[in-house]
């Protein structure tokens, strides 16, 4: 990922809207697994259960796996 070009606007909302639109359920299959995605300010909890995605704002209770951005 990378930052925002000049003028862009990014907020939790359109990255978990983007994370809700790309994702692709039958390649996850049956899966449960959690994630905390952390982007500077933004933090978000991803959840797949049973190969159903929730996406929601704020960090994950208890992620398997925390993904952070780092900035330059």
């Amino acid at each position: 990922m990378t930052g925002p070009r000049p003028g862009e606007i990014i907020t939790a909302e359109s990255v978990a809207m983007a994370f809700r639109t790309t994702y692709r359920p039958e390649a996850a299959g049956d899966v449960t697994v959690g994630y905390e995605i952390r982007m500077g300010d933004l933090t978000l909890r991803l959840q797949i259960t049973d190969g159903a995605l929730t996406v929601g704002i704020g960090p994950h209770p208890a992620p398997d796996l925390v993904v952070e951005r780092l900035t330059e």
